[in-house]
């Protein structure tokens, strides 16, 4: 009985660890990142998940390999692989630890919470520099070449919401 027990917890932990470790995360995945520090694994969430800050963009088979032109945040396993990192925002959230000072990762917050540094004021698909943000009140951007977007910020101690 014990057997069948332990047989049946690790084959959960196979299965938790293959649906949530970032090593088996695709293009378009979603993670939630904690912290952006060595040694801190992220963990794959669904993309409707509030925890999801960062989406897989690229994903390149060599740690030590480059990402295309652009912003991404990069999770590596030094040797095995790199994620390219893309936000995973939308036209109106806000974020706080968005300051590139801290290690911290991104959080969706309440756009009134004293925490929130910016707002999404525009995600522009298929442009891959500030020119997306032309007509925003944009005071800051990321811009990706794949795929090419652009996200458009506006900080939010210089306005109110």
């Amino acid at each position: 009985m014990f057997t069948i027990v332990l047989a049946a917890v690790v084959v959960a932990s196979g299965i938790f660890w293959a649906t949530s470790s970032p090593g088996n995360a695709a293009v378009g995945d979603c993670l939630n990142v904690k912290e952006f520090k060595r040694g801190n694994e992220p963990d794959r969430v669904g993309c409707a998940d509030p925890s999801a800050n960062v989406k897989v963009a690229v994903k390149l088979d060599d740690g030590a390999a480059r990402c295309p032109d652009g912003d991404y945040d990069e999770y590596s396993v030094s040797g095995s692989y790199k994620l390219c990192l893309i936000p995973n925002d939308r036209e109106g959230d806000c974020l706080a630890n968005f300051s590139s000072t801290t290690t911290q990762g991104y959080l969706h917050v309440d756009c009134a919470d004293g925490k929130a540094e910016v707002k999404v004021v525009k995600v522009a698909q298929g442009v891959a520099d500030e020119s997306g943000c032309e007509g925003t009140d944009a005071t800051s951007y990321r811009s990706y070449s794949q795929p090419k977007s652009t996200y458009c910020y506006l900080e939010l101690s210089q306005t109110s919401i």
